[in-house]
């Protein structure tokens, strides 16, 4: 590479693994949700919301 290239690959790379952990955040948080729901110490819109977070995060 010479100078003043811009290694975009990389930079690809390096805001895919941001955007897949933050993601990452979003599902465990969605998934603490759902077993919290399942016990009935969710109420439901607390959970429809975490599953909106969730569906946003990911789309």
């Amino acid at each position: 590479m010479s100078l003043g290239e811009v290694d975009t690959l990389n930079l690809l790379s390096d805001k895919l693994n941001n955007l897949f952990d933050e993601s990452q955040d979003y599902y465990e948080s969605f998934l603490d949700a759902n077993n919290l729901y399942k016990k009935g110490k969710l109420t439901d819109k607390e959970f429809f919301q975490k599953l909106g977070d969730y569906v946003v995060a990911y789309s």
